[in-house]
């Protein structure tokens, strides 16, 4: 899947089409749709070759009516769009442009590169409820191969920045080094079977598209959103969309080195993996070394399988929310993560999922538990240290079953862990070698507690019978 990591203006024998010698004026007032077109067209006709881009503002304000469909200029296989630099080319959407119309668009092409222009999508010529529902990207591919899109700025698009469809024989996408703000839909949005996203900057994306039918947060309402992929998503910051980063129907993606800001979003999600009710969130995805701030929730996983968040910090979490949130995911694994001011739980696992689940070398630094788990399915809690005054270490609750914490140092919390009736009783737990300061509040039946030094003191054993502690 290395392919597309050429850039084809490398190529010694591209050949070069200069849009202004077709009659694109860069004036920012003539409809320049039909002359850049043609440039791309004589380019495809002479097998490939460079359409470059002066200094100017091409305003687009027609569809191309050629074929009939709804876009405005369609770039071909071993195509390079190339600009004078951000900020001095640019493609902009005219006032007169219609709804439901992608401003650069590609159909199962191949060998294409964009970079060094910009797009403005002048949303603002848009009625407000039209904005985020139709197809009016900064850039649509519909499938395709070896595609790479760099050093871009995209902006005020009606729907996402970059959209990229599925089709037959797509894949090997790159898109780097861009900065993508206020549109409509997702700053970037991939169903490409394989991706990668890098060192590139997204905002306020997504405020324009924020509801479903189930009355949520739309999936695709974010700074980043791949579906039906892998790849990675790697160094790319987002700040104050309405979600960071959404990945479903997907597998073996990684997230790795991302700053995800929430700061001013009300119900904020740094990275969410499948939908409860919707969509799955696929398998073996790597969630690693992100920073997220200011989320209400930092790290949801939803749905999937054997997915790994390792690393990073979550910091800041708004109240009632929590740093990881575990709902319906099978054998996932947290390590190594620091969060920081989670007031119901810093990692919290719920519902039906969670199973399997287990947390090692955290550090949990936020409000009332550092674990808390109100879910069927088993669990283990190894390794971790919490300082916080008060509150519990780990709070196990409900009609739990098989849970283990073992290794871990909560002196500085109040109470090591709670079993607490609650809609059911917690059974079968151990609790071994850990560190507390006030050891466990017991509930329900069959537990373990074996090794655990209580208040500075050492606890071979215990029983339900005599909570630790106590």
């Amino acid at each position: 899947m290395g392919g597309v990591a050429f850039h084809l203006a490398k190529r010694a024998d591209s050949r070069v089409f200069d849009v202004r010698k077709y009659g694109a004026t860069g004036d920012g007032t003539t409809d320049d749709r039909a002359a850049i077109q043609t440039a791309l067209d004589a380019a495809d006709a002479a097998g490939g070759g460079t359409v470059y881009l002066p200094t100017g503002t091409y305003a687009i304000a027609t569809k191309n009516g050629a074929d009939g469909t709804k876009h405005a200029l369609e770039v071909h296989s071993g195509t390079q769009l190339l600009g004078a630099g951000i900020g001095a080319a640019i493609i902009k959407a005219h006032d007169d442009l219609p709804y439901d119309t992608p401003l650069l668009w590609a159909s199962l092409e191949t060998d294409i590169e964009m970079a060094h222009f910009t797009i403005d999508g002048n949303k603002a010529r848009l009625d407000a409820g039209a904005r985020g529902t139709g197809e009016d990207e900064g850039i649509d591919f519909k499938g395709g191969q070896r595609v790479v899109v760099h050093h871009v700025h995209i902006h005020d698009c009606g729907q996402d920045g970059i959209d990229i469809d599925d089709g037959v024989g797509a894949g090997d996408f790159l898109v780097h080094d861009f900065f993508i703000e206020d549109c409509a839909g997702a700053g970037v949005h991939s169903a490409a079977p394989y991706v990668r996203i890098r060192d590139g900057i997204v905002r306020n994306c997504g405020h324009e598209r924020n509801t479903n039918g189930e009355g949520q947060v739309a999936l695709d309402a974010c700074g980043i959103d791949v579906r039906g992929a892998s790849g990675a998503i790697v160094n790319c910051t987002i700040v104050g969309c309405v979600r960071g980063v959404n990945l479903a129907l997907a597998n073996d993606l990684s997230v790795r080195g991302c700053t995800i800001d929430g700061t001013g979003v009300t119900g904020f999600e740094g990275i969410v993996v499948g939908s409860v009710t919707a969509l799955g969130g696929g398998s073996r995805h790597q969630i690693i070394d992100n920073t997220i701030i200011n989320p209400y929730i930092g790290v949801r996983l939803a749905k999937g399988a054997n997915v790994r968040v390792s690393g990073g910090t979550i910091l800041q979490i708004g109240s009632g929310g929590a740093g990881i949130l575990l709902q319906g995911t099978t054998t996932p694994v947290i390590e190594g993560v620091m969060v920081q001011g989670g007031d119901v739980g810093d990692i919290r696992v719920q519902g039906a999922g969670g199973t399997l689940w287990r947390v090692e070398n955290c550090v949990l630094l936020g409000g009332t538990s550092g674990v808390r788990s109100e879910a069927v399915g088993k669990g283990v809690i190894v390794g971790c240290t919490r300082d916080s005054s008060g509150g519990f270490g780990v709070d196990l609750r409900g009609v739990l079953s098989g849970v283990t914490v073992a290794s871990n140092d909560f002196r500085g919390t109040g109470v090591g862990v709670r079993m607490l009736n609650s809609g059911g009783t917690p059974s079968n737990c151990v609790v071994v070698n850990n560190a507390f300061a006030a050891g466990v509040t017991d509930a329900g039946s069959g537990h373990i507690y074996r090794n655990n030094v209580i208040g500075g003191a050492f606890v071979a054993e215990g029983t339900t019978a005599w909570p630790l502690g106590a």
